[in-house]
């Protein structure tokens, strides 16, 4: 297998990581999308150690068309992913804001009804 091969080979494993993660980010499944991202960490090395085969002397210059199709999926597929968390983190943040109010207003209601306490050291006998 050729190292373009073995770069593409490694790629398609990189879009299948992506298409997963993408999957579990619409479906708030948190501990999927650490495991897609730890999975895509590793390939992350393995790409840079064969782009710098590709890279060295000897090596036909530039990538296979092949090659440049798939970085782009996937990078249009990493941005996807990167809108999708930013879509639910805003709606997280959203949300932390909106029961952060719910805590104030409660707040305010348990004291507008609550009894003052009398204070223990007034009367002494």
């Amino acid at each position: 297998m050729t190292t373009s091969q073995h770069l593409l080979e490694t790629l398609r494993q990189w879009e299948q990581w992506s298409r997963l993660e993408g999957q579990a980010i619409e479906h708030d499944d948190w501990p999927r999308v650490n495991a897609c991202q730890q999975a895509k960490a590793v390939l992350r090395e393995q790409i840079a150690t064969l782009r710098a085969v590709a890279a060295s002397p000897g090596s036909p210059a530039g990538l296979p068309q092949t090659v440049r199709d798939a970085l782009a999926r996937l990078i249009s597929m990493e941005r996807e992913n990167a809108d999708r968390l930013a879509t639910r983190r805003s709606a997280a943040e959203c949300s932390v804001v909106e029961l952060d109010d719910a805590i104030l207003n409660l707040r305010k209601v348990q004291r507008s009804y609550a009894r003052p306490a009398l204070a223990s050291w007034i009367s002494y006998s």
